[in-house]
């Protein structure tokens, strides 16, 4: 078999560009979720950004960014041949995953997910069908 190219991956703070040019706000950071499967190279990038006093992230050099990541560590596939099949492992990040499924897709904003990505797809169906969806009673 051929060698495994690692996959390409759109630096996060590239994501963060979208805080230049926008008003500056001095109020309460911004929570930003982030669902990956690299939470550790993420991580690593969000260390290297200025901080305020309070531990904030600071980007477009006045808008405050707090960061919480999804419990989901690595992306389990059924199929996989080197996942232990641990049913209760398994129902805990499907649960996982759905809940990141739909926090990205009620979000303010969502950004990722690229073209090959089944998960972007879903999100990006749920923003369009969910989030306009009229509401009943009203």
């Amino acid at each position: 078999g051929g060698e495994e190219r690692p996959a390409e991956f759109v630096p996060f703070v590239d994501y963060l560009r979208q805080w230049e040019g926008a008003d500056c706000d001095t109020g309460e950071p911004h929570p930003v979720y982030v669902a990956t499967n690299d939470p550790r190279r993420i991580r690593e990038e969000i260390d290297r950004l200025p901080k305020d006093s309070g531990g904030n992230a600071v980007v477009g050099e006045c808008h405050k960014l707090r960061f919480v990541f999804s419990p989901v560590e690595k992306s389990v596939h059924l199929l996989d041949d080197d996942v232990e099949h641990d049913c209760a492992a398994l129902h805990r990040a499907n649960v996982a995953a759905i809940a990141d499924l739909m926090i990205s897709a009620k979000s303010d904003t969502f950004v990722g997910g690229g073209r090959d990505s089944n998960f972007g797809r879903l999100v990006r169906i749920f923003r369009t069908a969910v989030n306009n969806f009229p509401r009943r009673g009203g």
